[in-house]
């Protein structure tokens, strides 16, 4: 805002009557006269630049003080659906993700061990009935909160990059991990429905073994990388509010990862390790 000047109709007419002065005494000038009212003029007019520079300043930080109290808050709303998304997506790791794949893993094992042994049928499909129940479950889509950090997070975007990148690797994740659910689900009913009408053969069951553990690795390298970039946003997000927003009123942020997280990395990374899959991400996910 550009700085504005004021000036009183009386200090106007004081300068003007100084002017005069001047102009009436061509063989000299009475300075004593005109120097006190040219000190009150110009007193007059500091004092009124004084008084609209301090407005102008008090203004700008208002504005500053709303923005960062907005921008604050911005922040702590996608704090809370990072959070909110991670607690989701450790529910589904443990009642979907893992189970499904140590059940389609576990019978896809019997079959080729009992392939290189030439086992009886009779004994094979009574080894793999244990597994056939999580193998073949349908699973709910999970909700996950849709951050749109390139937008909502803007303004972070000069200084912290790695957080807006950060936030849409989170989202391309949980495309990947949906899309991964939906196709677990079809196949299932495609698989389960005519079996219920005219029964499933051991080689057809062995198929649909196949195809369910190639899914379930799929599920638990996206669950995994969900997961982890999850918990480093939502470090950093922590960090930037206690660096660059200290000073602003508004809500403190922080967390305590429940125990449990602890245990579903552990086994994820552990059922990638299993997989052969660890190798190639274990330069972008190190301890």
């Amino acid at each position: 805002m550009p700085t504005s000047l004021e000036i009183s109709s009386s200090q106007l007419d004081a300068i003007i009557s100084s002017l005069n002065q001047i102009a009436k005494h061509s063989n000299g000038w009475d300075w004593h006269t005109g120097i006190p009212t040219a000190i009150g003029a110009l007193l007059g007019f500091g004092a009124a630049q004084l008084q609209d520079c301090l407005r102008t300043r008090r203004d700008k930080r208002k504005e500053d003080r709303k923005r960062r109290e907005d921008e604050l808050a911005q922040i702590g709303a996608t704090f809370v659906a990072l959070t909110f998304n991670l607690e989701s997506a450790i529910h589904t790791v443990m009642q979907q993700v893992l189970p499904h794949y140590m059940a389609s893993r576990g019978a896809l094992d019997i079959f080729e061990s009992a392939a290189k042994q030439s086992n009886l049928q009779s004994e094979l499909h009574k080894n793999i009935q244990k597994f056939l129940p999580d193998a073949f479950r349908r699973v709910p889509e999970p909700h996950l909160v849709a951050i749109d950090a390139f937008s909502d997070l803007s303004f972070l975007l000069n200084k912290h990059a790695d957080l807006v990148k950060g936030c849409g690797w989170i989202e391309s994740f949980a495309r990947d991990l949906r899309i991964i659910l939906r196709e677990r689900n079809k196949l299932i009913d495609a698989a389960t429905v005519p079996a219920t009408k005219k029964g499933r053969s051991l080689e057809e069951l062995h198929i649909d073994i196949k195809t369910q553990t190639s899914i379930s690795r799929v599920e638990i390298g996206n669950s995994f990388q969900f997961l982890e970039v999850s918990v480093q946003m939502i470090d950093k997000v922590i960090a930037i509010q206690k660096s660059d927003y200290k000073s602003v009123v508004g809500s403190k942020l922080g967390i305590i990862y429940p125990p449990v997280l602890s245990d579903v990395r552990k086994n994820l990374k552990a059922a990638l390790q299993v997989e052969g899959i660890w190798r190639e991400m274990e330069a972008s996910y190190p301890d």
